[in-house]
């Protein structure tokens, strides 16, 4: 059985510019988390982190506007659950673990990009 999706021929410019200030309040709090942390510890990898959400930040701005969007309820909550939960991770430990740190970045990395594929 096949579902159809509800779509607007055109996103309001309002939703965008809500989507946008969440996102910046969100990155905001996790970069002073995080340098906060890095200033205090040194570890690298607190940068490393800082690096890859700052990249997925600067891709959510840099986008196309979309052409259409979904008003699926669950939709939306999977979206912004894959958005905004990484942004509220803290940063814990007292030391580096590289192997583990490293898969973790690349495992979540690739399940963003393969969200993103269309």
């Amino acid at each position: 059985m096949e579902r159809k999706l509800k779509v607007f021929a055109q996103p309001s410019r309002l939703s965008e510019t809500v989507a946008n200030i969440t996102l910046v309040v969100f990155y905001s709090f996790f970069i002073y988390r995080f340098s906060v942390h890095y200033i205090e510890t040194h570890r690298v990898s607190s940068l490393l982190y800082v690096f890859v959400e700052s990249m997925f930040v600067i891709i959510a701005f840099t986008r196309r506007k979309p052409s259409q969007i979904s008003t699926s309820f669950t939709t939306w909550v999977i979206a912004f659950s894959g958005a905004l939960l990484p942004l509220l991770a803290l940063p814990t430990g007292t030391r580096d673990y590289f192997v583990p740190q490293a898969l973790q970045f690349r495992v979540g990395f690739a399940s963003r990009l393969w969200d993103s594929i269309p």
